[in-house]
């Protein structure tokens, strides 16, 4: 049949496929994709076919090719010839005629038939039925080139690829492989280049689809790797099958290791398995044996693996596998291991006996000589009186102590004085030898009492050392310099001269310090006492300078830095040495430049002043510009010209610390360059210390006048009567707008924040107004989503005159085009976060951060996003502007008053570094103008009282079970901490282990679903409710898990209780708290601490639970001040359940603790620091 379809008419038949309609070409696509088809009867002329389509339905259409008509179809389809059955059949004939094509022309180009043209350019050309155009036949001798030169046309270059044309291929390699099999023809080579092309998605030119039936090629690539992965699979098998492990094979996945000691050196033994003997290890053992324990196929004892961790890194580095005392690698491993303890019982001798560590170290003893002619006798012996003699010692292992190996045991020892000295047998050393000025010094150095019969002959003289350092130039004419410093020795009657060159003592020239001297002229013993000496290498080591022969002198390079290091240096000799400073040197040792401060006040601009540091300095030789110098490098040297190196002391008494510290500044602050500060930070009485009286009164003058000029009245449109302390945080407000400052208003929670600021507000666009003629700018309010409706409801009730909108998520980001339709535009931090690139353009009268303790982490994208708003005023609204750290005001104050605190890093150093006592009174001064906070106990004293109470539980059954199995493993966890910085490593496991126990005391069902108790803290919860709901009463009950406030919900559903609940999910907040504002009767609000914890005004209750603690008390305090806030008219009473004795009940003792802070800018600072290592010990410490 292949004849028949040889015969169709290509070009035609493509031309009519062209011709289909993008819709049927596809609907076509589908037909031959769901159930194929196939030619089923066709004409020998390759004129009339019948194709036919198996599924979805039997179907068949006749096609065919009239000499006057050209191809149809006669499917009956109101679009034919040009439907999707057209397409189905041309496409199926096509292919047929393709594959005929290729099969007929490629037996021809096997068989070399003369009427054919050869090779992939006559395939072609044949199966197109034409002549070849140029850029054809180029492109096909491009593929015939590239195969011939690949020999054989496994591999291709990527190169070759783009001159194909193939430029957006995805080949990264060098080069392409296009087959894994051999390729014999160039119409194969071809085939394999098509497939791996439509594998990469890459179109091939339209004329070579005629030869690019790839139904071959795949065919061969599957069964290639097919074939590949049936010889994965069995060498996979065949390993599986293997014996057993080398390691189980030679018996040693268990070993025990010992180290026998010999004469000459040491070797490792071996016992393996369940053998009873040690035996050495063989060399091709050792190998194997690396290789398994490599792969984990082996275990040892903790002993064992002391041995063989140090010995498996020796041997990988030195191949040494046995270990031998003469080399130097060999007998530091030797004495490393012989050191630790733990390898006592595994140390034997030449005979397999263990080697003992001796308890009597080894001491030098001098046996005098018997009669005069006779030698002395130094010898190692047993500190012990009368102890038998020392065995002959084979090894000395360097160290401090030395050890002493001998057959029987090891025995420590003094550090070996000289390789002189014998250490195995006794010293002969002649009388007059040691009689002698050498010989009393080496016993000195041995540390041997002198001989009775020679103590009045001895006369000790001191040997003396004396360094000395100058300047020099590194070249001549150079400007930058060395400091040369030498170190020599001497003694008095000049018989000692040397210098110290970095690792030895060397003779000075004789000349230089006097004529020899011997005992015998004087009659008596000279010993030289050169312990100084013998601290040399220290002292210079800590220099760290290089001795430079060339120069004689350790030479230092005189840079940044070099003066303190130096002085630093020259403090740390001992007093016994005499040092030479030359030229300016000698300035490093010259009393420091005291100096009294003044300060210097000059007006600026309007309350605005620059506040310049005087100094009246002890050195009255010292210019202007010079003290300039001094006082800007805060305590550092400085080199002034001609009078060295000079540093400046300032005195102050604690007292002038202390009133610095009132008007905000520090003496690490100092500078030569004038502060800003304003008159409100300068009125301070502590300023009499360093002002002029008449300055100070003119200051505090100043500043009444400011706090005077800014009182407006309560504006229009207030429906409110404002409290004194409100008015005065109306005051507040509208002076810092008068003074275009941002601020912030931390009142405690409930006196009446947003109450102040919208009264604040109405002003604020009143004067606007005044200001621009009508054109007022709309105000920005961001705070969490709980308060965002408190927001509308407290404008409504006091200041109905604002148009107040509220935005959601799916609303907010057309905010920009409908600013001018509200007063005040509310948003919460999320969209603040998520949208500030559409906030940021926007220009505001005022931003306002509602609950602002939201931005302080500074680094954080909402504060980011915060910082970036463009307003005229800023404000802050907290009732907690410190929860954890100092930082948390730096971060607030950067929205609010950019720059004020300085940078970070400027901020850590004067406000917040650790052990400065004044640091927060400073930090209260520069603060004191743009912030102010009133505590309940100070202003709302007609609130009603608050009591706080605490109720205990009992763990029992399975609650305390799941508890003490929790608290065990956090026991084992902690066992293996032993620093802080392991704890920083571990730090996440231990607070989930925090969190379970705190879950468990909760209820056991929060760890265990499955679990059918309810637990001890809910029993007492049911039990406290119910009376309380008998009475009538509402009710908050806080938790900071959703899940026990689910439970609590069924209970509550099941007793018929009315009830509550919010949570992070929860929306439509204002309309459910309004509800149970105005629910009549008793009711539960069951509450997220996190959701809800803050911005809801939730009076209508009177007593509060809290659930489970949490860290921070601040928080706690939050949730408490829902109810205890301005409009209670009843007495407040909290509950907090605990479980005795359990990780809550010590939280609550840490929050006491930690809270027991001093005074610092707010009052008390919140619980802050991060648990450490002896906070944990004590929360999982038995009870």
């Amino acid at each position: 049949m292949s004849e028949t379809f040889l015969a169709v008419n290509a070009v035609s038949l493509r031309a009519f496929l062209d011709a289909i309609p993008k819709a049927a070409r596809t609907e076509g696509q589908k037909l031959l994709r769901g159930g194929g088809a196939e030619i089923v009867e066709s004409d020998p002329n390759g004129k009339r076919f019948r194709i036919a389509i198996v599924a979805p339905a039997s179907l068949s259409w006749v096609l065919s090719d009239d000499d006057k008509l050209g191809w149809t179809v006669d499917c009956g389809c109101p679009a034919v010839p040009r439907c999707a059955h057209a397409f189905a059949a041309a496409k199926t004939l096509l292919a047929e005629h393709s594959h005929a094509t290729v099969q007929s022309l490629s037996s021809q180009t096997a068989s070399g038939d003369a009427g054919t043209p050869a090779g992939l350019e006559g395939v072609v050309s044949t199966a197109l039925g034409r002549a070849l155009a140029k850029s054809e036949r180029d492109f096909i001798r491009e593929i015939v080139g590239m195969y011939r030169d690949s020999k054989g046309g496994l591999e291709v270059s990527t190169m070759e690829l783009r001159r194909l044309g193939f430029k957006n291929s995805s080949f990264f390699d060098y080069k392409v492989r296009l087959a894994p099999f051999a390729i014999k023809t160039e119409l194969e080579f071809w085939q394999c280049l098509a497939f791996k092309a439509s594998q990469e998605k890459l179109a091939m030119p339209a004329f070579m689809r005629g030869v690019s039936d790839l139904t071959e090629v795949r065919r061969k690539h599957e069964r290639w790797h097919a074939a590949a992965k049936t010889r994965e699979w069995r060498t996979k098998l065949a390993n599986l099958a293997q014996p057993p492990p080398i390691a189980q094979a030679l018996g040693f996945t268990a070993v025990c290791f010992r180290i026998r000691l010999v004469s000459s050196g040491a070797w490792l033994e071996w016992r393996k398995g369940n053998a009873e003997d040690f035996e050495p290890i063989r060399r091709q053992e050792l190998d194997a044996f690396i290789d398994a324990f490599a792969r984990g196929a082996v275990t040892m004892s903790e002993a064992s693996a002391h041995i063989w961790i140090p010995f498996l890194h020796h041997y990988q580095i030195t191949k040494n596998w046995e270990l031998l005392y003469g080399n130097t690698a060999d007998l530091g491993l030797l004495g490393r291991l012989i050191r630790n303890p733990l390898l006592d019982s595994l140390l034997v001798n030449e005979a397999g006996l263990e080697i003992r560590r001796s308890s009597a170290p080894l001491v030098w003893r001098l046996v005098p000589p018997a009669a005069a002619e006779d030698d002395y006798e130094l010898l190692l012996s047993s500190s012990v009186p009368g102890a038998a003699p020392v065995p002959p010692i084979l090894r000395v292992f360097p160290g401090e102590p030395a050890l002493y190996l001998t057959d029987r045991g090891l025995y420590e020892g003094p550090a070996r004085a000289s390789a002189e000295l014998d250490v195995s047998k006794p010293n002969h050393i002649p009388r007059r030898a040691l009689e002698s000025g050498e010989g009393i010094a080496f016993l000195r150095k041995l540390g041997l009492p002198i001989p009775e019969h020679l103590t009045a002959a001895v006369q000790v003289v001191p040997v003396h050392i004396r360094i000395h350092c100058r300047l020099a130039p590194l070249f001549v004419g150079s400007q930058s310099e060395n400091c040369l410093v030498t170190m020599t020795a001497h003694s008095d009657d000049h018989q000692v001269a040397e210098v110290w060159t970095g690792a030895s003592w060397s003779p000075l020239v004789q000349s230089d310090w006097g004529p020899e001297l011997s005992d015998e002229e004087d009659g008596g013993i000279r010993a030289y006492d050169r312990s100084l000496m013998d601290r040399a290498p220290q002292l210079m080591q800590e220099l760290l300078a290089p001795f430079e022969f060339n120069q004689r002198a350790f030479v230092l390079r005189v840079k940044r830095g070099f003066a303190e290091m130096f002085f630093e240096w020259l403090e740390s000799l001992p007093r016994e040495i005499e040092v030479v400073l030359e030229g300016d040197l000698a300035s490093l040792k010259a009393p420091t430049v005291s100096a009294k401060v003044r300060l210097e006040v000059s007006e600026v601009s309007l309350d605005w002043f620059d506040l310049r540091v005087v100094l009246d300095a002890s050195d009255t030789r010292l210019t202007p510009a010079e003290m300039k110098l001094l006082l800007n490098s805060r305590g550092r040297f400085v080199r002034l010209e001609g009078k060295g190196w000079r540093r400046l002391s300032i005195d102050l008494s604690d007292e002038d610390n202390a009133s610095l510290a009132r008007l905000g500044l520090a003496e690490a602050g100092f500078s030569a360059e004038p502060q800003r500060l304003h008159v409100l930070q300068l009125a301070e009485n502590s300023a009499r210390r360093f002002l002029p009286e008449t300055t100070v009164q003119a200051l505090q003058v100043r500043a009444h006048e400011v706090k005077a000029r800014v009182t407006p009245a309560l504006p229009d449109g207030l429906q409110a009567a404002l409290r004194p302390y409100q008015l005065e945080g109306y005051h507040f407000l509208a002076y810092l707008s008068e003074n275009r400052f941002g601020g912030i208003l931390a009142d405690d929670m409930g006196l009446g924040k947003t109450l102040q600021t919208l009264a604040w507000l109405l002003w604020l666009r009143a004067s606007a107004n005044a200001k621009s003629g009508g054109v007022i700018k709309p105000t920005l309010v961001v705070c969490p989503k709980s308060v965002m409706e408190n927001w509308r409801s407290e404008a409504v009730k006091f200041a109905s005159g604002l148009r107040v909108r509220l935005w959601s998520q799916s609303e907010v980001e057309r905010i920009a085009a409908h600013a001018g339709d509200a007063d005040i535009h509310v948003i919460n931090y999320t969209h603040l976060r998520t949208m500030h690139t559409t906030l940021t353009p926007i220009e505001w009268l005022a931003a306002i951060l509602d609950e602002g303790q939201y931005i302080k982490n500074p680094d954080s994208q909402t504060a980011q996003a915060a910082r970036s708003l463009r307003a005229e005023q800023r404000l802050v609204l907290t009732g907690t502007p410190i929860e954890n750290r100092l930082l948390d005001l730096w971060s607030l104050m950067a929205f609010a008053m950019p720059g004020l605190l300085g940078s970070r890093a400027q901020f850590a150093k004067l406000y917040d570094a650790a052990g400065d006592s004044l640091a927060r009174r400073r930090l209260s001064a520069r603060v004191r103008p743009f912030l102010l906070r009133r505590t309940k106990s100070q202003v709302a004293t007609d609130l009603p009282s608050r009591t706080e109470e605490e109720l205990l539980c009992e763990l029992e059954g399975e609650q305390k079970t799941l508890y003490r199995a929790e608290l065990k493993r956090a026991q084992q966890m902690l066992l293996r901490i032993k620093t802080q910085k392991q704890l920083a490593q571990e730090h996440f496991h231990f607070l989930a282990s925090l969190i379970r126990l705190r879950q468990i005391c909760c209820s056991p069902r929060l760890v265990n679903p499955k679990s059918k108790e309810e637990g001890a803290k809910l029993e007492a919860l049911l039990d406290q409710l119910e009376p309380l709901m008998q009475e009538g009463h509402k009710v908050l009950v806080f938790s900071q898990f959703v899940e026990m406030l689910e439970l609590i919900r069924a209970e509550v559903k099941r007793r018929e209780w009315h009830h509550f609940i919010l949570t992070g999910a929860t929306e439509e907040r204002g309309d459910l708290v309004a509800r149970f504002q105005a629910h009549e009767g008793a009711a539960i609000f069951l509450i997220s601490l996190k959701a809800g914890g803050f911005g809801l005004n939730l009076t209508a209750a009177s007593y509060v639970v809290l659930f489970d603690p949490w860290w921070n008390p601040a928080v706690e305090n939050q949730a408490i001040d829902r109810t205890h806030r301005i409009g209670q008219v009843n007495n407040v009473i909290a509950y907090r359940l605990l479980i005795k004795g359990s990780v809550e009940e010590k939280m609550r003792v840490l929050q006491k603790q930690k809270s027991q802070l001093a005074e610092d800018v707010l009052g008390e600072e919140r619980f802050a620091k991060s648990l450490s290592l002896e906070d944990l010990q004590f929360l999982f410490a038995e009870t």
